[in-house]
């Protein structure tokens, strides 16, 4: 018998707003991972959550790229975006990531986020609406 491995599990199906999931593969859940890991390195697990949650709610957004990867590599939106081979997701990111996947949510709507004390470009919070603060990180919609 063989699988159809083009099947997402039912953990690797986030509801978009339309109500169609979105299918994570492997190799995106992982990437999902080392973005985590790498923009909310030395965060609490909800820090980990929020910026797993900011990428998963941009796929679900019509205003961005329809999958992680364009969403993560889209130009200008995230600066880790190109050292991400040299990322190894610890376990807390890989349990953020499940849970973001499953439908934790600990930001709401919100499509950006930023470090003020690490950011060198402040438009977001000039024209977004803030949503709350994790660490040290802010959040927006």
């Amino acid at each position: 018998m063989k699988l159809n491995s083009n099947k997402a599990s039912p953990e690797e199906q986030i509801p978009r707003k339309d109500g169609r999931p979105i299918r994570l593969s492997y190799s995106h859940r992982k990437l999902l991972e080392k973005l985590v890991a790498a923009e909310a390195m030395g965060e609490s697990l909800e820090g980990q959550i929020a910026v797993a949650n900011v990428v998963l709610n941009r796929v679900k957004s019509p205003d961005f790229p329809n999958s992680v990867p364009e969403v993560i590599f889209e130009k200008w939106q995230f600066s880790s975006a190109e050292n991400l081979d040299q990322v190894i997701p610890t376990e807390s990111v890989k349990e953020a990531v499940s849970r973001a996947q499953k439908g934790e949510n600990v930001v709401g709507d919100a499509l950006f986020f930023l470090n003020p004390a690490m950011a060198t470009n402040f438009i977001v919070p000039e024209t977004k609406t803030f949503v709350k603060q994790i660490g040290e990180h802010y959040f927006y919609k």
